[in-house]
C-alpha cells in the first residue's frame, strides 16, 4: 500500500493550525448545534497554539474518515480497542500533515489498507468528546470528520490498531456501533447524493441570456464540468471549455496561454489528481460578462515534481461569444451555447498550483 499520496504535501505557507482554522471558519453547516460546535473549535484553536497535536493534554483536533463504497451501499467501520464499539477510521495528526483532510486520508489509508481512496475535503461533521487516548490521561478530541470514497469492490485489511474491520450495509449498522455513527453515515450519504446531482441541470439556452437564477446555476454547472474534464483529461471537452484567448496567471506571476495550459495537461506535465470546488461558487454577471469566485481543493503534480495538495481561490471570467458546448447533462443534448471562458486564478500563499 502506498498511502494517500506519494511524496510530500505542499500547501504554501500555511501551517496545520492555520489550515484547520481556515477550514473550520469556512464550515457552514445549517444545523444550529454544529454552528455552536464550530465556534467552540475556533475558540479552542485561537487559544491553543498546540491544538493540533496529542501532546496538548487539554485537548487536540483529530481527523477521521467515513469510508464508504457507494456502489454496494457499504460503510467501513473499525472495532476500536479502547472505546469497545464500531467507529469510523481516523486518529491524531502527525507533524508531516499539512492539512486536516490529508491527515484524515492518511489515517484511512493506514487503517484500511485500501489504495485509491478519495476524500471530499469539506468536513461533513464536527464532534467533540472526552476520551482517554494514547497518552493515558483524560483529554478531549475535537474531531473533524470527512467523507472518503473507496473504489468498487475494495478489500480492507485490518491494521494492528483495530480489533476488527468490516464493511457494513449503510442501512443495517451494527447494534454496538458508537452513538454518533448512524448520524455520521446519514450525513455521508446526504453528501454523496448532493455530489451526484450537482451540475445536472441541462443547458438548453444561451447561458448568459437566460433567466438570472437559471444562468447562475448553469454557470456553476459548466465550471464543475470544466474541473472534472481537467482531472479526466477529456481533451475534446477541454478544447470547447477554454476560449482561444484563455490565459492562466500562475503563482509565479507568469501567464500561460491556452495552448501552453492544455498541451501541458494532455502531455501529463500538469497532472490534476483531484480538483473540486469546496466553497460555494459565487456568480456575478451582467450583460455579456460573468465572474465566478470560489475556493478549491487540488491534488496536483507538475513536471514530475512531488505531488502537492492545496486550497486555492479562483476568479473565472466568462463572456458571451460563439462557442459550441459539448457533452451531455442528465441525458439532454445541449443546443449551441454562446459562452466562452477566459480565466485568471489567484492562489493563496504562493501555492504550487498551475
Amino acid at each position: 500500500m502506498t498511502g494517500p499520496v506519494a511524496g510530500s504535501v505542499h500547501t504554501g505557507a500555511r501551517t496545520l493550525h492555520e489550515d484547520a482554522t481556515a477550514l473550520i471558519t469556512a464550515y457552514a453547516d445549517q444545523d444550529l448545534s454544529q454552528r455552536g460546535i464550530r465556534e467552540a473549535y475556533l475558540g479552542f484553536l485561537a487559544s491553543n497554539p498546540e491544538a493540533m497535536y496529542r501532546r496538548n493534554v487539554a485537548g487536540h483536533l483529530t481527523a477521521s474518515a467515513v469510508v464508504v463504497e457507494p456502489d454496494r451501499g457499504a460503510v467501513l467501520l473499525t472495532l476500536h480497542p479502547r472505546v469497545g464499539a464500531w467507529l469510523q477510521l481516523g486518529g491524531h495528526c502527525e507533524p508531516d500533515d499539512q492539512t486536516l483532510a490529508y491527515a484524515a486520508l492518511r489515517e484511512a489509508a493506514e487503517e484500511s489498507g485500501i489504495d485509491g481512496l478519495r476524500i471530499d475535503p469539506v468536513p461533513i461533521h464536527l464532534d467533540v468528546h472526552p476520551i482517554t487516548c494514547s497518552l493515558g490521561v483524560p483529554t478531549r478530541h475535537f474531531d473533524v470528520q470527512f467523507l472518503v470514497t473507496a473504489p468498487p469492490a475494495a478489500q480492507a485489511i485490518r491494521s494492528d490498531e483495530s480489533l476488527d474491520l468490516r464493511w457494513f450495509d449503510a442501512a443495517d449498522l451494527p447494534a454496538d456501533a458508537a452513538r454518533g455513527i448512524p448520524e455520521l453515515v446519514r450525513r455521508a450519504w446526504t453528501r454523496l447524493d448532493r455530489s451526484h446531482t450537482s451540475g445536472s441541470r441541462p443547458m438548453s439556452r444561451s447561458i448568459l441570456g437566460a433567466d438570472p437564477s437559471v444562468a447562475v446555476e448553469a454557470l456553476r454547472a459548466v465550471e464543475k464540468q470544466r474541473l472534472r474534464a481537467l482531472v479526466s483529461v477529456d481533451r475534446a471537452e477541454l478544447e470547447d471549455l477554454h476560449a482561444p484567448d484563455f490565459q492562466l496567471i500562475h503563482p509565479g506571476g507568469g501567464v500561460w496561454s491556452r495552448e501552453e495550459y492544455l498541451s501541458g495537461i494532455a502531455s501529463g506535465r500538469i497532472d490534476y489528481r483531484q480538483f473540486d470546488a469546496v466553497s460555494a461558487i459565487d456568480v456575478i454577471f451582467e450583460q455579456d460578462l460573468a465572474v465566478l469566485r470560489y475556493q478549491s481543493f487540488i491534488d496536483i503534480c507538475v513536471a514530475g515534481q512531488e505531488p502537492g495538495r492545496l486550497l486555492a481561490w479562483h476568479i473565472d471570467c466568462y463572456r458571451r461569444t460563439e462557442l459550441r458546448h459539448r457533452g451531455r447533462l442528465s441525458g439532454h443534448k445541449p443546443r449551441q451555447s454562446k459562452t466562452e471562458q477566459s480565466c485568471a486564478a489567484a492562489l493563496e500563499h504562493g501555492s504550487s498550483h498551475a
